[in-house]
Formats: C-alpha cells, sequence, structure tokens
C-alpha cells in the first residue's frame, strides 16, 4: 500500500504515511474473480464427489460382509446363516426333491399300509385265527408291530417336513428312516423266532417261514441288505449339502 500524496510506502497497520503526514487510504476490499468462483465451486464439486464415493464404497464393503443366499452350484463361496431360507437349483439336488415329493410320502403310505396288515393278521394269508388259535402270543406281536409301522409312517412324515425346511437334523432323520426300517422288522423276527421255540409239541416245528411264506422271507432279507446299502449312500449324499441344512 503507498500513500497517495507523496507516493510513499505506507507499512501495513499504519493509519498515517510516516514520510508526509497524510492519512493512509482505507484497504481495498478483494472481490473474488471469475476464476476464483470456478476454484471454489470445483472444490465443492470435488468434496461431493469424495463423499458420494466414500458412501458407495462403505455400502459394497457391508454387502460384501454379509453372507448370500447359496445356491447349490455356488455353495462353496457362500454359507448361510441360521434362520435364513436356502434356494437351491435344480442341478445336484434331484434326489433330495425325490426324497421329499415321492419317497417320504409313499413310504408313509406303504407303512401305514403295512401296519394295518399286521393288526389285522392279514398277512398270514386267511389263516390268521388258526395261527391266533394255536399261538395266541404273536398276535400280540402283531398288534405292537402294527402299531409301531403306524407311527413310523407318521415319522416318515416328519422327516419329510425336517428335510423340506431345511433343519439341521434333517438329514440324520433320514438316515433314522432307513435305519428304524431295519430294526423293526428284525425285532419282530426276533420276536417270532422266540415264540416258535418255546413252543411245544408238533407246534415247535413251526419257523417263520411257514407263517409268512418262503417268498416273502426272501424278499425281507433283500430289502434288509438294500436298506443297509442306503444308508452308506444317503449318509454321502448329505454329508456333501450339510452346508444348506443350517434351520
Amino acid at each position: 500500500m503507498f500513500c497517495s500524496q507523496c507516493g510513499e510506502e505506507i507499512r501495513p497497520g499504519a493509519k498515517f504515511c510516516a514520510y508526509c503526514g497524510a492519512k493512509a487510504p482505507a484497504p481495498a476490499t478483494r472481490v473474488p474473480g471469475s476464476g476464483a468462483a470456478k476454484e471454489t465451486l470445483r472444490s465443492v464439486m470435488n468434496t461431493a464427489k469424495e463423499t458420494a464415493r466414500q458412501t458407495v464404497s462403505n455400502i459394497q464393503s457391508r454387502a460384501a460382509a454379509q453372507p448370500q443366499q447359496p445356491t447349490y452350484s455356488s455353495y462353496q463361496n457362500a454359507a448361510p446363516v441360521p434362520g435364513q431360507t436356502v434356494v437351491v437349483s435344480d442341478q445336484g439336488m434331484a434326489w433330495y426333491k425325490f426324497i421329499i415329493w415321492v419317497q417320504l410320502w409313499a413310504s408313509a403310505v406303504v407303512f401305514v399300509g403295512a401296519g394295518i396288515t399286521m393288526l389285522t393278521g392279514s398277512h398270514y394269508r386267511g389263516g390268521a385265527s388258526i395261527v391266533y388259535n394255536f399261538v395266541p402270543s404273536l398276535h400280540t406281536v402283531d398288534i405292537l408291530f402294527g402299531l409301531s409301522l403306524l407311527a413310523f409312517a407318521a415319522y416318515c412324515v416328519y422327516t419329510r417336513f425336517a428335510l423340506a425346511k431345511f433343519r439341521r437334523s434333517g438329514p440324520t432323520h433320514y438316515l433314522w428312516v432307513y435305519a428304524l426300517s431295519i430294526i423293526l422288522p428284525v425285532i419282530y423276527l426276533i420276536c417270532v423266532y422266540v415264540i416258535l421255540s418255546n413252543l411245544g409239541g408238533s407246534l415247535s416245528s413251526l419257523s417263520f417261514s411257514d407263517l409268512m411264506g418262503n417268498d416273502n422271507t426272501i424278499e425281507l432279507v433283500v430289502y434288509l441288505i438294500f436298506d443297509v446299502i442306503m444308508i452308506v449312500v444317503n449318509k454321502i449324499y448329505f454329508d456333501k449339502r450339510r452346508h444348506l441344512f443350517v434351520n
């Protein structure tokens, strides 16, 4: 800043010229030019862009941190959380869908029919009254076994819904369906064998095959072997898909 009278430089903040004593001119107010306005606008825009970029980055980070809803084809890259409904694709789950929509329902119907057969003595091919007259204890065993088969049918339905809802216990219940398919007939066979072994007189020569028929006996043995194989196969199958059953 310079004196308007003598032209000498006036120190910043001085009110009078040190040379002529004239009053120092008032400091000029700086008005921002167009360049300063553009710079200010640019700064504001950059700040807004940085804020938006940071917001998007935070949203993406949170989304990546949360587990995605898995499909069977991508299950190795995503883990479902408890309570989450799992969406699976058709690939690799055809057997699972056959189990919940066909097999377990059909098994329930079959075991209901088998239970009624045991309760009515139809498996003796019309000779139930004769068998029960000579061996009354068989009637009691047949009734208990028939009721067990009806309860087993209900267990098949329960297992079906446990699998359909991806319950953690679903695969275990399904394996127990096969295990009980073995255990219940074996228990029945043991009971019948004990009863027949304790018979006296001419009835001691009766065998299970005499009561059930040779064809049914062979069919039962094949059925039990098949169940053992299916337990092993399904254990491997569901172990590979256990990550899906988390509810």
